[in-house]
């Protein structure tokens, strides 16, 4: 189907802020709006169809039966990071086909990955994102609805997804940099039982408080790189305290109209998913058992909270 390089990704909205700032939240309350594509969870674990395929069931059964073992083996995730099989999910999946992706670092200890990524020329995998968005368009009959994406990725690779992207509205959303470093340290240190034996999640949270102060640095130094105008900035607690006015405030950014059922089906979904929903987790004790230094953290991380003017939040 050559025809599917012609298809076009117009101004996309995207949000590339790090893990556990409220990106999640804010792509499942965007994704309200009707008239944006995204793309499901059990689309990016299986975005084409096979020869033949004359339903997507089966694709969308794989899906089930992949949150199912993630229930299974991780009961409290759902408190840390709630996903369903129907709802937006991240373009990760689409990168970790090119085998460039940070995706692999979540997953287990590898080192030698981890030296070659840093290194590795990048752009190949963003072109590959674009070309698989091109056939998931194309596989939606070609209608040119805008594109709501989000990867905490892009983070590391603002240069890559703007060259790709160069029309999009792009989302950057900031929360206490110790608060990011505790939830994502968590959150991959309980997720290592999926994957790596008994002991490694101390290892893993090291490794992502590192990565933490990684991403944001990349946030800082390759920011210049979005074009004049197309950038808004969507702070944690502001976000929190104004969810609906937030939304608000990116589409008509985007010059994207926030209509009356768009929010009425953000009504919705917020009455259906309570904050605090699945229960809650005490981060700072996780923190400590994990041997990571709360005030160290602050004291490296000050950086990023002077740049953007963060408020302190972790508690």
């Amino acid at each position: 189907h050559p025809e599917i390089e012609e298809e076009c990704i117009e101004k996309p909205i995207i949000i590339s802020g790090l893990p556990r700032t409220g990106t999640s939240h804010l792509f499942n309350l965007l994704s309200r709006d009707e008239s944006l594509h995204w793309i499901p969870y059990w689309e990016t674990l299986s975005p084409f169809p096979a020869p033949n395929e004359h339903s997507p069931d089966g694709r969308m059964k794989t899906g089930s039966g992949a949150l199912q073992l993630i229930d299974w083996c991780m009961p409290k995730f759902a408190a840390m990071h709630e996903f369903h099989n129907d709802w937006p999910h991240e373009e990760l999946q689409l990168l970790t086909q090119s085998f460039v992706s940070l995706s692999f670092e979540a997953s287990m200890i590898v080192p030698s990955y981890t030296k070659w990524y840093r290194k590795a020329d990048r752009a190949p995998a963003y072109s590959y994102l674009k070309r698989c968005l091109k056939a998931l368009q194309y596989l939606r009959g070609g209608e040119r609805k805008r594109w709501l994406l989000k990867c905490p990725e892009h983070s590391m690779n603002i240069p890559h997804l703007v060259r790709e992207f160069p029309d999009a509205t792009y989302v950057q959303t900031h929360r206490d940099p110790v608060q990011i470093s505790a939830s994502i340290s968590t959150m991959l240190a309980y997720a290592t039982r999926m994957n790596l034996k008994a002991g490694c999640g101390t290892d893993m949270a090291r490794h992502w408080s590192g990565m933490t102060e990684d991403m944001l640095r990349s946030s800082i130094v390759d920011r210049p790189h979005f074009p004049k105008g197309q950038v808004i900035d969507v702070h944690f607690d502001q976000f929190m305290s104004d969810m609906k006015g937030t939304v608000q405030q990116i589409l008509e950014h985007a010059g994207h109209e926030y209509t009356v059922e768009t929010e009425g089906r953000i009504d919705a979904f917020l009455a259906d998913n309570p904050p605090g929903k699945h229960g809650k987790i005490d981060y700072r004790a996780a923190m400590s058992s994990l041997g990571i230094d709360a005030e160290e953290r602050r004291r490296t991380l000050s950086f990023y909270t002077k740049h953007f003017g963060i408020e302190e939040d972790f508690q």
